[in-house]
């Protein structure tokens, strides 16, 4: 296994015919590996099911629970990634990553996609801070909503939708990667919610237990990303904006450089109360482009969807929960809204409720064209009353003071679970942060172990060949003894006569300096050279004298060679002081063939 992802398979490791590579991702819900298929011949993309809150790998690469009283939640979640896979095999949509098979294998599920080479939308907005251009972000974001169209009409949510889960390949398509509709039920169960929600980019829904889930929830998403891409970084995180919103808006933050209807759509989608979003893909892809959406009712009038929300009661969703507390405290100005704009409207608008629309939605909503004016207050108003009878000051003041107590009640809701969320978090990466540091000790201590017998397995070789060898040699030494004890004793052979010291004529031995020796010293001066080639070692300088006085010099041996002959020979540097002068020569003794002695050559 990788240092980095100590818990993955090892590369190379086979599951049936793919071959495991290097490890894509690492998450709280499973790892994504880089595979080949060995039967297509081509890369894949594998998914395994690992989540880290209650899993962990054993030998033979086994997943299994931490303990028995997680079995039953590892089982759950298992049965929910197997069911989320054969749901996401069924799509076939160049927007959204294919699903080919699933299988079980090492007590776990995986999940073979395509594997979808190119850059992610996350590293694309990284290096364009200040904003992308709007063109090229509806280039992306276009197919990418209708694959996510095509998704919700099948009653599936992504639920994790966020610029790194988005790649945008070579060709400049987009592909939609790692649903998390497993992961939310999960994490759900296992009160982890961390592993479900990735803030700025989940909506308040996500973080209740109970939370009204639906198209909504992706289109937040989706409005996110393009709130970023205008360059207003990621928006801050769904709870932080229930009761002091510090978010500026898209309107502001891309004016001038975007169309106005292109930015009143994210900010649309970015609406914190669900009830006040968009209810479906279609609707908000038409604002994006600045088209009125258009539903029909059963009389043929039509509602016309832009800036101003004809809001009615949002019925329930099946890829949703039923609203919680602060959903029914909210839907009273929905309500109210609705009433006002009916009224200060006038002749300009008919409506009737509407049935579930032809786009993917299935509440009654209708929508207030931004090219129309809005009504005033002093229309409005007297509207409302002629709709409504006014209540009693009693009555109003009783439900007005239910109103803000169900919506500060809501607040202190979602002040709690944000901060029971962010004391979940923390708990978990301390439990992490424990588990890593004493998995690396392990692991160390595993090494030092390893170390340590390898050193006592080399000392040991090292000791037993030492004692071979003693035992060799003892017994080469046994052997020697015993033939010599064998051998009849002889006595020990003579010493080689003294070796005599025997140079080239005398009169040229130095012609390189122009000075002959003389012949009563020639066999001297000869002997002492003989010595110094014959003694000292290369760069020991040797110094003679003749016997007269009259002239001396020194002798250094600078290199030892062998000839091709076999004949050993000596390069030397010498210097001769004669009558008070110095001179200095190289020259080459060899050895003579037949007499011991060398053969000096100047």
């Amino acid at each position: 296994m990788s240092e980095e992802h100590y818990h993955a398979l090892p590369e190379g490791h086979q599951l049936h015919e793919y071959r495991v590579g290097t490890v894509l991702g690492v998450g709280g819900f499973g790892i994504t590996y880089l595979a080949w298929d060995s039967h297509l011949q081509k890369q894949v993309a594998i998914k395994e099911y690992l989540p880290s809150d209650f899993a962990v790998r054993g030998g033979e690469f086994t997943v299994r629970a931490k303990s028995t009283t997680e079995i039953d939640d590892y089982n759950w979640g298992l049965e929910r990634f197997l069911q989320e896979a054969q749901t996401l095999a069924r799509f076939r949509h160049r927007s959204i990553v294919q699903v080919y098979r699933f299988f079980e294998a090492h007590g776990t599920a995986y999940m073979v996609m395509d594997y979808e080479s190119g850059e992610s939308l996350s590293e694309i907005m990284r290096r364009q801070e200040a904003g992308l251009d709007e063109a090229y972000i509806r280039q992306i974001v276009d197919p990418l909503l209708e694959g996510l169209a095509e998704v919700h009409a099948a009653n599936v949510l992504h639920r994790d939708i966020k610029p790194g889960n988005i790649i945008v390949r070579d060709d400049g398509s987009p592909v939609l990667l790692d649903f998390g509709a497993a992961r939310d039920a999960v994490g759900r169960k296992s009160k982890s919610l961390t592993s479900i929600v990735t803030p700025g980019y989940a909506p308040l829904e996500q973080y209740y237990a109970d939370g009204n889930q639906g198209p909504w929830t992706d289109i937040y998403a989706m409005g996110a990303i393009l709130y970023q891409a205008v360059g207003g970084g990621a928006p801050p995180e769904a709870p932080a904006r229930v009761r002091h919103d510090p978010l500026v808006p898209a309107v502001e933050v891309g004016a001038g450089r975007y169309s106005a209807s292109f930015l009143q759509a994210i900010d649309w989608a970015l609406a914190v109360d669900e009830e006040e979003r968009p209810d479906s893909v279609a609707r908000w892809r038409s604002a994006l482009i600045g088209a009125p959406v258009a539903t029909a009712a059963d009389d043929g009038a039509t509602m016309v969807a832009g800036r101003g929300v004809l809001q009615g009661e949002r019925p329930s969703v099946p890829m949703g929960e039923p609203s919680g507390s602060r959903g029914g405290a909210l839907k009273w100005v929905a309500a109210a809204l609705a009433l006002v704009l009916l009224a200060g409207g006038g002749g300009l608008y008919a409506y009737r409720e509407l049935g579930p629309g032809t786009d993917g939605g299935n509440r009654p909503a209708g929508k207030v064209a931004d090219e129309l004016p809005e009504p005033s207050t002093a229309t409005a108003k007297p509207a409302a009353e002629e709709t409504k009878p006014k209540p009693k000051p009693d009555a109003e003041a009783e439900a007005k003071r239910q109103k803000q107590e169900a919506a500060r009640q809501a607040e202190e809701d979602v002040r709690r679970q944000a901060e029971e969320a962010k004391r979940q978090a923390e708990a978990a990466r301390q439990a992490e942060a424990k588990r890593q540091a004493e998995a690396e000790a392990k692991r160390q201590a595993d090494e030092a172990r390893r170390r340590a017998e390898a050193e006592a397995e080399t000392k040991r070789q090292a000791d037993e060949a030492r004692r071979r060898a003693e035992a060799e040699a003892e017994a080469k030494r046994q052997a020697e003894e015993s033939e010599r004890r064998a051998e009849p004793q002889q006595p020990p052979p003579a010493p080689p006569p003294p070796q005599t010291a025997n140079l080239v004529v005398c009169g040229a031995l130095l012609p390189a300096l122009n000075t002959r020796l003389r012949t009563r010293d020639c066999a001297s001066v000869s002997g002492l050279m003989n010595q110094i080639l014959e003694k000292n070692r290369t760069n020991e300088v040797g110094a003679w004298r003749s016997q007269d006085q009259s002239y001396s010099g020194s002798m250094t041996p600078v290199q030892t060679y062998i000839r091709p002959d076999g004949i050993p020979c000596r390069r030397f540097e010498q210097t001769v002081t004669v009558n008070g002068r110095t001179k200095q020569a190289l020259g080459t003794a060899c050895r003579d063939r037949s007499q011991p002695r060398w053969r000096i050559q100047l």
